[in-house]
């Protein structure tokens, strides 16, 4: 069920949601292709084993923009399953909205900021660890309540980003059309 919702509710949204190939200087993240960043594949480890890191698709030793530019669609789908959907339990969550919404957020932000959006949207002690309150939380919860309540609080954290780095400004309309965009998409298709 839940690798069902994977590929047929978060995969379809965040391809759109994140585009293609972008490497914008003032990009935090640096070069991105299918919202996979280079600054996230340079944390991977060598999973597998074969002596390349997982973020050097190329396997030339070293994880760079190459890296990035040659990822395709189903590199960046096996990526966001892996290290997003089962590595952050989005998958445990019985409410598909509540899964994407962290799956979303755990793309778009930091884990522990998308895990603490989580707790303030389901009204929990907000402390970066989903545990057994924050799962109890998830399944009482209705839906209208938490979706206003949580897109407030990422909407907020956008601001405060804004505030803090006034470079980041030009992506603060782009960032609250993407909550909207999200929040119609669950309308819509959960």
């Amino acid at each position: 069920m839940q690798d069902d919702l994977f590929k047929r509710i978060a995969v379809p949204w965040i391809l759109d949601a994140e585009g293609g190939f972008v490497n914008e200087a003032s990009d935090r993240g640096g070069a991105t292709k299918y919202g996979i960043s280079i600054k996230f594949l340079r944390l991977l480890p060598d999973h597998d084993g074969d002596g390349f890191v997982d973020g050097d698709l190329d396997r030339d030793g070293d994880v760079d923009i190459e890296d990035i530019q040659g990822l395709d669609v189903e590199d960046a789908i096996d990526l966001y399953h892996q290290y997003f959907w089962l590595s952050y339990k989005c998958a445990a969550f019985n409410n598909p909205a509540i899964a994407l919404c962290l799956f979303d957020a755990v793309v778009n932000h930091r884990p522990k900021t998308a895990k603490i959006l989580l707790q303030r949207g389901l009204g929990v002690t907000a402390d970066g660890d989903i545990g057994p309150r924050t799962m109890r939380a998830a399944q009482e919860i209705n839906a209208d309540i938490f979706l206003p309540q949580y897109f407030s609080f990422r909407a907020k954290l956008f601001h405060d980003i804004v505030k803090r780095h006034s470079n980041q400004d030009v992506y603060f309309r782009g960032w609250l059309r993407r909550l909207f965009l999200l929040q119609q998409y669950i309308y819509l298709e959960i």
